[in-house]
């Protein structure tokens, strides 16, 4: 797991680990401590910090900033899978990060047991475990 820092200042950012064969895609697990958010006290609704996958940060916070978030909810989705949320005080944000990023760290180990047992099967012979092997 990739621990976040005891605090996190203005302006700055902490990422988690990417999905597995993946590199720098922007779908990591990330918290942000917004300086746009803390620039516009009064259309942040007292939100200060963006937990989701990296590469929505900014415009989730934009959207919050510009009204386009409900007043009734804490976060915005762009896709079924994809959900950005917002937090008033670092420990609940802390929290959200901490289960994006378990929640990461147990798919990349279900999918590396796969993978590596895909990839025995190949080295031994089997053509459609080599065939497989184009899935990871």
């Amino acid at each position: 797991m990739s621990n976040p820092p005891s605090r996190l200042r203005l302006g700055q950012k902490c990422i988690g680990p990417d999905h597995y064969g993946c590199m720098n895609t922007g779908l990591a697990p990330a918290m942000l401590h917004s300086r746009w958010l803390h620039e516009h006290p009064l259309s942040n609704r007292g939100f200060l910090y963006v937990i989701g996958p990296d590469i929505y940060l900014q415009q989730a916070a934009k959207m919050l900033i510009s009204g386009a978030v409900p007043a009734d909810h804490s976060f915005v989705e762009f896709s079924d899978k994809i959900r950005v949320t917002f937090a008033r005080t670092y420990d609940v944000a802390k929290e959200r990060f901490a289960f994006l990023v378990n929640e990461i760290t147990e798919q990349n180990a279900r999918i590396r047991a796969r993978h590596q047992a895909v990839r025995s099967k190949a080295l031994t012979g089997d053509m459609q475990a080599a065939l497989d092997l184009s899935d990871f």
